[in-house]
């Protein structure tokens, strides 16, 4: 809604297009036409908005069930992946590897890994380890050619041509 008065308010060229969580909001943007019109940039956003994948992993705050009927205790780690919940187990790392078994396809092309606060980061880099070797044996298995795995950006920056780059920080 915010947005959305800011548009109204505003009396340069703006839009809004609709995301429900920053990974949309990743990949709308970089999915940005310099060449194209407002209009036409709105309708490719929100199209490749509409088109993401999204998982997320936090912790049951009491017991429940899964979109598959399996129980869920307070405590348990939980996987929803686009709001559904999917994926119950005993530990972050378990839960994030069950939702890229899931979401992660021949015709995936980013994965955007953000970690809160209670993510110490010798876990994170653990975990980012772990899915590094899920990716890689991933496109092994599908016999994919061309695509290369990154956990450090530095690295990625020095090897690719790219065309954009996204950085984001935590504001707090």
């Amino acid at each position: 809604m915010t947005a959305n008065t800011a548009v109204e308010l505003c009396d340069k060229p703006m839009a809004v297009v609709p995301t429900k969580n920053v990974t949309q909001g990743f990949e709308a943007l970089i999915s940005i036409n310099s060449e194209a019109s407002l209009e036409e940039n709105v309708a490719l956003m929100t199209e490749v908005a509409e088109g993401v994948t999204y998982g997320e992993v936090t912790h049951a705050i009491r017991d429940a069930k899964s979109s598959k009927n399996e129980e869920i205790h307070e405590g348990d780690f939980i996987g929803l992946i686009n709001d559904s919940l999917d994926v119950v187990g005993s530990s972050v790392e378990d839960v994030t590897l069950a939702i890229l078994d899931q979401i992660v396809d021949e015709d995936s092309d980013t994965l955007t890994i953000l970690a809160g606060q209670d993510l110490d980061d010798e876990r994170f880099e653990s975990l980012c380890d772990l899915i590094e070797e899920r990716c890689t044996n991933a496109i092994k298995r599908l016999g994919i050619d061309g695509i290369s795995v990154y956990t450090d950006f530095r690295e990625m920056i020095d090897k690719e041509d790219l065309d954009a780059v996204d950085i984001a920080t935590p504001n707090n």
